[in-house]
């Protein structure tokens, strides 16, 4: 039988064709929970091919389902690619479900690749500091903004304003309001993501320090330890 799963945070739709196309179910399963993908398994009474769609927290579903004995495969359906549903003219979780089943006994779906549990776990240490990274590029591009409206503002000659001898100089300097309230927050939250960047660092050294992988990308001109390892991670 084939299985397509339109996939929810709080529950999720799930549509079963036997090996003919004729619909053996239809409905849902709450909350997500292992064993109502199980008890449903079990009630077809049959070895089953299940598709779901790459969407956000896919990884959580996937587990559950690798669990269950009657499936035989899993597969993964890149949601850009597999292009009939994302351009049905009447798209509901009953019909992605449907389709879902359908491409996948026709063998049509567009793979997408599953990422082995321990890319998975790496992935989320180098995306939350990418994160961390991502906002202080934003507030300091707007600190910059916000210091090139003051009129006749002269700044330090040093070549990283948010290096030492910068930052000192923008902690000293004062700002009519607004300005000096929003500088004084923009620095105030620097301060606080420095910490959380360094601490993922130390954790990412400490996470690919022996990985053969890591160091054989970074034989590469340019390529330093965190670009490697979202490289590796990333193509696993």
């Amino acid at each position: 039988m084939y299985a397509g799963i339109d996939y929810h945070k709080r529950y999720s739709v799930v549509h079963v064709i036997d090996a003919e196309g004729r619909k053996v179910f239809q409905g849902r399963v709450e909350g997500n929970r292992k064993e109502g993908f199980e008890a449903l398994f079990a009630s077809l009474a049959a070895r089953c091919r299940v598709v779901l769609e790459a969407s956000m927290n896919w990884h959580y579903l996937y587990e559950i389902l690798e669990e269950i004995e009657c499936i035989d495969e899993i597969v993964l359906a890149h949601p850009y690619k597999t292009r009939i549903i994302a351009e049905a003219q009447v798209k509901t979780d009953k019909v992605d479900a449907k389709m879902l089943a359908r491409l996948l006994r026709g063998g049509l779906i567009a793979r997408a690749h599953v990422s082995s549990k321990e890319a998975r776990r790496r992935k989320e240490l180098l995306r939350q500091r990418t994160c961390w990274v991502k906002m202080r590029t934003r507030i300091r591009n707007r600190t910059h903004r916000l210091l090139g409206w003051q009129h006749d503002l002269e700044l330090p000659q040093c070549s990283d304003l948010f290096g030492r001898k910068g930052m000192s100089f923008l902690s000293k300097l004062e700002l009519a309001d607004p300005a000096g309230l929003l500088l004084a927050q923009n620095l105030e939250a620097l301060q606080e993501l420095a910490p959380k960047i360094k601490e993922d660092e130390k954790a990412l050294r400490e996470e690919f320090k022996e990985d053969r992988d890591i160091q054989l990308l970074q034989s590469i001109p340019g390529i330093g330890p965190i670009i490697a390892a979202v490289i590796a991670s990333e193509i696993d």
